[in-house]
């Protein structure tokens, strides 16, 4: 972008003016007066200047490039300026572009020792700003909240150098006592009916504090959350987390069965963690409905007792494949009889490679046999050889009457004689000569007015 003070005569370089003929020779005779177009376009006015009065002179060792003075006919008006200069018969079109900027702002940025443009936001001969009502803060009111900032940091960062963080509200409700996740009011969910509140609310994975009811391994729902009874919770998983005091943060699994949820619908469940620990009213349980819940049961499964894995009885299989392997006995035998079974099919196939590849050995033993000097395929390409060769050698010509069974060599040579050499042929007679110009034989030729007839080659 280049600038021009408003209002101000300017000398702008105009170039680079290059030969209408090539596009590359510069141009050193460019007159405005003579120009098919001399033109300034003031684009805020959208007005037209003439400019071929104007002082245009070229740069002296600078072929192809011109002074042009700018009047105030143009600086006057800010914004953009485009200067157009054609000559159509000497050069190509020349175009310019520059942007008339204020007094001000232009002497901001190109006067002797310029600091640059800039104007204050209160400077009343430029801006009016209305701070009524606003405090504006002074810089020892900064420093004094950035020391009471510094002040707090180091309590607020871990040993990691991170920001510590309590949640201390969830939904409305405080953090546990524990220092887990909030309880979450049910109430906060909207929009659900109350018999169906709990239902959806543990979908949510949500926590519940254990309820000091009918006994310590009981959980009353009404007293959590004010619960009335809902749906069944059969099959769900209860996941218990014992927080006491003196434990050591041990989690145990249940599903809610019949046995443990007397009454179907009713909002007490019976829990039981043993033998892992004594469930107490300080005890957290969380209720995952079966849609959600990432454990699944075999069928016909019954569990350990220490609380491990379940032993698959006979009725467990996958499917496709029949039976079951429930002991490490079992298994070891299984594995045994696969062993043997593997190592029989490897021997099979063992044996038909060997047989194979003695197959294969042998035709090879006998194709090196063959092949040896003197060998049966030696012998048959001498043979074939010996005949090739005569192809190419050079062969006299055939003498006498041609045999019947004659070679094939000796009938390609009889042919090509008799298109070759000469032959005279008279009203009985057709006469076959060598390359001596000798006669070698001869046809009778015979004509009763309705059959021409040539008989076979006789002797002379």
């Amino acid at each position: 972008m280049k600038f021009i003070r408003q209002g101000a005569t300017h000398k702008v370089c105009i170039g680079p003016v290059v030969a209408v003929g090539n596009g590359f020779t510069p141009v050193t005779t460019l007159s405005l007066a003579s120009a098919d177009e001399a033109e300034a376009l003031v684009h805020d006015s959208g007005t037209v200047v003439d400019i071929s009065g104007y002082t245009f002179a070229a740069v002296t060792t600078m072929d192809g490039y011109y002074n042009l003075t700018l009047q105030t006919g143009i600086s006057n008006t800010v914004g953009h300026v485009t200067i157009a200069i054609n000559d159509d018969s000497l050069c190509l079109p020349v175009k310019a572009e520059f942007t008339v900027v204020e007094e001000a702002v232009y002497d901001a940025l190109f006067a002797a020792s310029a600091a640059g443009y800039q104007v204050p936001i209160w400077a009343a001969s430029n801006s009016t700003v209305n701070l009524s009502g606003t405090t504006i803060k002074t810089a020892t009111d900064v420093e004094t909240d950035t020391a009471d900032i510094q002040s707090r940091l180091p309590a607020a960062l871990g040993a990691n150098g991170n920001m510590k963080a309590d949640v201390r509200d969830y939904g409305g409700t405080a953090a546990t006592t524990s220092g887990g996740r909030p309880e979450v009011n049910t109430k906060l969910i909207e929009g659900v009916d109350a018999t169906d509140q709990l239902a959806e609310y543990t979908k949510l994975g949500a926590v519940f504090a254990i309820g000091t009811v009918n006994s310590q391994t009981s959980l009353d729902l009404t007293a959590v959350g004010g619960f009335a009874a809902v749906d069944d919770y059969t099959d769900y998983i209860a996941v218990i987390r014992d927080v006491s005091a003196s434990s050591t943060n041990a989690v145990c699994f249940r599903r809610v069965t019949a046995s443990i949820e007397a009454t179907p619908g009713q909002p007490t469940i019976t829990l039981n963690a043993a033998p892992f620990f004594t469930v107490t009213t300080s005890d957290k349980v969380e209720l995952v409905p079966p849609d959600l819940e990432v454990l699944t049961r075999l069928p016909n499964a019954t569990p350990a007792a220490n609380g491990g894995l379940p032993t698959v009885n006979a009725s467990n299989y996958v499917a496709g494949v029949q039976g079951t392997i429930n002991t490490l006995d079992a298994l070891d035998t299984a594995q045994d009889t696969q062993h043997s079974t593997t190592q029989s099919t490897l021997s099979t196939i063992a044996g038909y490679l060997d047989t194979e590849v003695a197959a294969i050995l042998a035709d090879t033993n006998e194709l090196q046999t063959d092949w040896a000097n003197g060998g049966r395929l030696d012998l048959l390409i001498d043979a074939i050889k010996a005949v090739t060769d005569l192809l190419t050698a050079t062969n006299a010509e055939p003498t006498g009457v041609p045999a019947a069974d004659a070679t094939p060599l000796t009938k390609l040579a009889t042919i090509y004689m008799m298109l070759r050499n000469k032959v005279t042929v008279t009203s009985t007679k057709k006469t076959y000569y060598d390359d001596g110009d000798a006669a070698e034989f001869e046809k009778d030729l015979s004509d009763d007015g309705t059959t021409y007839t040539e008989s076979e080659v006789n002797s002379i």
